[in-house]
């Protein structure tokens, strides 16, 4: 069985003890007791319990902390203690783990549900409940907290008087930054950098405690080269980027040409380098002196060693690509006010802001290529990336609200036929111009695409995309498998990809900016692939059959970006989730597998901020009944999973959503038939976060239109939206900043971009405190 199945299948017991009250919720984010009388249960809690019973466990049952335990009643024999100090068979938890709780009235089964404590574990609980029950004060390990943990109409609630904070950090670029703002493309050898941000983050955007290792450091050592790009060399190859294209400058000529600079000449040049080539922005004295000294030894050891000028340039150049001020971006603020907070100075405001727009720095070169932009040779004026926005950074006026708000406007999203700011990502001029005239900011552009989690959509095997659609066994069965195969690699040189016309759909909905989370949800207007084929090309004839995909008869034209837009019919799709690219990045590798489980717990996660368990707390077999050709995927899932009460209260959280989209097949095509029976999309939800949404459902059209109007899933949607550009998880602390960016988009009729200006010009964001100052 694979991996992926397993994850799907994930099982937990979410509340077989059940203390506590149903509405109890905790924010509690310390960890387990390290030290004490209860150190020891409390690890064996960790090892068995808490993996379920945290923050978010049915009953409020957290056992993340055994110190609260004592005198709780417990919930299914509420005349019982959970816990009776100094009684280990008048405690209600005792009889859980011992399976004796139906002798004094429990319900359900053993805890843990992987099976019966061993002897002495069972001895160990015993003896500590006999002894008291009792937890000395231990020392805290400070752990990760889950945001989704916390109560989501508090985070909505503003205290009068709060003052509002970040944590002063310094960020380390990711892998996609470097590439991008040194203007090497997604194929250059530059992508290969080892600047990934850890698997583990919630968005790429997170860069906390990621600093630079020995192996990073080893592997960077060896693309370092490519950040100077062409400050290093007379004659750059087109590929590389070139600010104020230094070799053209006269000020800058000296460096080149004269066999010995003077002093005045290196100075120049490092300073317009660091600020316009590696820090993007004015170096400190501290950073230019430093620089200037390694500089000058590796003019020594070019008259020394016999360095050509490129050497030597390229060896400094590497340098300040080395250092913090180029690899590390500063949060930090200024002089503390009275509260001890620092604001951000007008470079880190600009730069903050910038990062919320672009992965490129603000200032960073024109990307090089013939026949490419106003200049005919690059895709940015001469000041380089975001001018204005480096502009009101050398001013000042950065600080001004209403300019801030004007400058993240001016680059967050517009309209270009030509779609130049696909040249870093694709480099392909006829599929550029296949593209839909709407852009956003390639950061907004990216947060959409992790926030529907499709980034992998270009890489996933399918099996058989047309089983159970109309197509399958027809004359035209081979055509439909190859176009989706082919949409989803990029075969099709003159087209869009699958992933692109899903951005493109997207892009549409942003730059309309009106009720932006409820036309993501429920857009009928769709960008499709041309049906027509390249002239002169040796394309197949699959090519003539991309509309199929999307259960589209007639051709697409492509004449223009204007006839490759298509209304689908209400009864087939609705928004982003009905989308092949989102249903099949979310759907099995085969067409009666567990889809619906993945696609439910997606719904879970990023529409109602609530986690799932992941699989490394599985403590139960994870599989489903063998196929046989004659079972559909819900057959499977009902038989397998939804009799098992171990697996259901895992399951719970999942299934019943994802069953809503079981009208499309696990390539996210429409079914016709699903072995033997009519496509069955009906689905019933009684566990909702937002009670309005409860209830039953024809299909996944029903149930994204519900969604669409759920004011619980817009605010999940301002947290998801938080999170991403603020670069790390929300606090309660933030309530201020999250319920003005939710009142910022009811007033704007549902403007994404109004609520990015929020978080711009918010102290929540612009103002930093440290952990010695504390958290507030």
């Amino acid at each position: 069985m694979s991996l992926t199945l397993l994850a799907l299948l994930a099982c937990r017991d979410r509340g077989g003890i059940s203390g506590g009250t149903d509405d109890t919720q905790t924010t509690q984010d310390t960890a387990p007791i390290a030290e004490g009388p209860c150190a020891e249960v409390q690890a064996l809690m960790s090892t068995h319990c808490t993996g379920c019973h945290a923050a978010s466990a049915p009953g409020g049952l957290d056992l993340r902390d055994l110190r609260d335990l004592a005198g709780q009643p417990a919930t299914q024999v509420p005349e019982m203690a959970l816990l009776e100090p100094g009684d280990r068979e008048a405690s209600y938890f005792w009889h859980k783990v011992q399976d004796s709780h139906a002798s004094v009235g429990g319900t359900g089964q053993l805890m843990p549900p992987s099976g019966k404590l061993d002897a002495a574990d069972l001895a160990l609980l015993g003896e500590w409940i006999d002894a008291g029950a009792s937890c000395e004060e231990g020392e805290d390990v400070q752990t990760t907290y889950d945001p989704n943990d916390l109560d989501q109409d508090a985070l909505f609630t503003c205290e009068p008087g709060t003052v509002s904070s970040s944590p002063a950090r310094i960020r380390r670029l990711n892998d996609v930054e470097w590439r991008s703002t040194i203007g090497h493309k997604a194929t250059s050898p530059a992508a290969s950098n080892p600047l990934a941000v850890p698997a583990s983050a919630r968005f790429s955007t997170y860069a906390e405690d990621v600093g630079m290792d020995e192996a990073t450091l080893d592997l960077y050592l060896n693309l370092a080269h490519y950040g100077g790009g062409g400050w290093s060399d007379i004659y750059p190859e087109p590929d590389y980027s070139r600010q104020h294209q230094p070799q053209k400058d006269s000020s800058f000529r000296c460096i080149y040409q004269d066999a010995e600079p003077d002093s005045a000449c290196i100075d120049t040049y490092l300073r317009a380098y660091l600020e316009g080539g590696a820090y993007y922005r004015p170096p400190t004295d501290d950073e230019l002196t430093r620089l200037r000294a390694f500089a000058d030894q590796a003019f020594e050891l070019e008259a020394s060693e016999g360095w050509t000028r490129q050497e030597t340039l390229v060896h400094i150049n590497s340098a300040a690509w080395l250092s913090t001020g180029a690899l590390f971006r500063s949060e930090l603020g200024g002089d503390p006010d009275s509260d001890g907070l620092r604001r951000l100075g007008p470079w880190e405001q600009a730069r903050m802001m910038g990062h919320m727009l672009d992965d490129r720095a603000i200032g960073a070169q024109g990307v090089f290529r013939w026949g490419l932009g106003a200049h005919n040779s690059y895709d940015l004026v001469i000041e380089g990336n975001m001018p204005e926005l480096q502009a009101a950074a050398a001013d000042g006026s950065i600080s001004d609200p209403e300019v801030a708000s004007a400058l993240l406007r001016l680059y967050a999203m517009g309209t270009d036929p030509d779609r130049t700011d696909t040249y870093l990502d694709w480099g392909d001029s006829r599929r550029s111009q296949a593209r839909a005239e709407e852009w956003l900011a390639n950061r907004i552009d990216h947060f959409f695409l992790e926030f529907f989690d499709v980034e992998d959509f270009p890489t996933l095997f399918k099996d058989t995309p047309e089983a159970t659609t109309f197509y399958e066994g027809s004359e035209v069965e081979g055509y439909i498998d190859n176009s989706f195969s082919n949409l989803q690699s990029g075969y099709y040189g003159h087209e869009p990809t699958m992933l692109q016309l899903f951005e493109d759909t997207i892009a549409r909905i942003v730059v309309q900016d009106h009720d932006v989370l409820a036309e993501l949800l429920t857009t009928r207007t769709w960008y499709l692939a041309s049906t027509t084929r390249y002239a002169g090309s040796s394309i197949s004839a699959s090519t003539d059959y991309t509309n199929r995909i999307f259960d589209v008869e007639g051709d697409i034209g492509d004449e223009s970006p204007a006839h490759r837009w298509a209304d689908l019919p209400s009864y087939e799709r609705a928004g982003m989730l009905t989308h092949p690219a989102w249903l099949a990045t979310h759907g099995d590798a085969f067409e009666d597998g567990p889809s619906a489980v993945s696609r439910g717990h997606w719904i879970r996660e990023h529409l109602f901020c609530q986690s799932v368990l992941p699989l490394e707390f599985v403590n139960v077999p994870a599989q489903l009944i063998e196929s046989d050709g004659t079972l559909r995927a819900r057959d499977r899932i009902d038989e397998s999973i939804e009799g098992q009460a171990e697996c259901m209260v895992c399951h719970q959280d999942m299934n019943s959503l994802g069953m809503a989209f079981e009208i499309y097949n696990h390539a996210g095509m429409l079914r016709a038939d699903d072995h033997g029976y009519a496509p069955d999309g009906s689905t019933y939800l009684d566990n909702a976060p937002d009670p309005a949404l409860n209830g039953s459902y024809v299909d996944a059209i029903e149930l994204t239109e519900a969604l669409a109007g759920s004011d619980y899933v817009k605010r999940c949607f301002v947290r998801q939206t938080f999170r991403y550009f603020a670069g790390r998880d929300e606090t309660m602390a933030d309530a201020c900043v999250l319920s003005e960016m939710e009142l910022a988009y009811d007033d704007s009729g549902g403007s994404f971009v109004s609520m990015l200006e929020v978080m711009a010009t918010h102290d929540a964001l612009l103002m930093r405190h440290t952990e010695e100052e504390g958290e507030n």
